[in-house]
């Protein structure tokens, strides 16, 4: 999975939080036999923020979040 396939994957866990107008991504939405994928999705989103590949304001963008 590259970036931009984790980003994609991402994006189906995301839902309205409580706070009107805010989102975030939901584990709770992860069925067990995607957790491998979710797990390897988020691993790669967060290294390309520590390795300052992409901000982490980009890619709450990206995600929709």
């Amino acid at each position: 999975m590259d970036f931009q396939d984790a980003v994609t994957f991402l994006k189906k866990f995301v839902k309205e939080s409580a706070v009107p107008g805010q989102k975030h991504i939901s584990p709770d939405l992860v069925n067990a036999n995607e957790l491998p994928q979710f797990q390897e999705a988020m691993t790669i989103t967060n290294n390309a923020v520590v390795k300052g590949e992409i901000t982490r304001e980009e890619l709450t963008r990206l995600l929709g979040v």
